[in-house]
Order: C-alpha cells, then structure tokens, then sequence
C-alpha cells in the first residue's frame, strides 16, 4: 500500500505544473491548473519560461516564420535539383532579377492561404517552383 501512495504520489508531482516551472520550457504559464504535457500525437505544443508567455503571439508568429522560411528554402533547392543545376544561383547577393522575382512568387504563394481550396494553395506553390526551375535552367521548360 505505500508503494502505491508513493506512485500516485509521483503521479501527483509530475502532473503538477507548478512543480514543472522550473523547466525552462513550460508550454503554459506555471499557474496555470492545465497540465503542460506534450503527447505523441502533437508536437506542436513546447515548453516556455512563464517570463515568455505574455508574448506568445510572437512565438507562434516565428514559428511559423521560420516553418516557411525553411520550408521554402527546401523547395528552391528541390527546384535548383529539377533545373540540374548547383545551388550558386541561390547564393548570389544580390540575386538576378529573374531568381528574385521567383522567390517573391514563391513566398507569396507560401503566405496566401486565403484561397478556395487546399488543393489551389499547393498548385500555386508548384507554379511557383516550377517558374525557379525554369528561371535556373530555360531548357526545363523545354521538357
């Protein structure tokens, strides 16, 4: 039976969030009675200093930033991959006019989500990649 108290008891602890704001990644505030544990099944949620969670607006805004950000970078490289071509035309500072243009095209695309269907939204994003492609390498569109 003391074992059993003991268990619930570590139970009991590990689920209290105040017990847990000494981690420096709390997903909500320490006073808060919601538990602030991350499952399997979403990744989504992590943990902040309570310090940090009046801003979580910023957050979540570099956050998703940053998913773009990266996200884009991985589809100009796939489009520098489709072109045949080495990524130098990526690197350039300043980037040709062509190359700027399309990466414009393409960060629209990313950022507009406000059009009818999910499928529209990714066919504009391929448009987009396909257009880089095409500016990297004009024989592409030949194919």
């Amino acid at each position: 039976q003391q074992q059993q108290q003991q268990q619930q008891q570590q139970q009991q602890s590990s689920n209290n969030p105040r017990e847990q704001s000494s981690s420096p990644l709390s997903s909500s505030p320490s006073s808060s009675p919601s538990s602030s544990k991350a499952t399997k099944h979403t990744n989504s949620q992590f943990l902040i200093p309570e310090v940090l969670w009046l801003d979580m607006s910023s957050i979540r805004d570099i956050r998703r930033i940053t998913k773009t950000s990266v996200v884009g970078s991985v589809l100009a490289l796939h489009a520098t991959s489709t072109a045949g071509v080495n990524d130098s035309a990526l690197k350039k500072d300043p980037l040709d006019a062509v190359i700027e243009n399309c990466r414009k095209k393409l960060a629209t695309a990313m950022s507009n989500r406000n059009v009818r269907s999910q499928e529209l939204y990714e066919n504009n994003i391929g448009d987009a990649v396909v257009d880089l492609a095409k500016a990297l390498n004009p024989l592409v569109s030949n194919n």
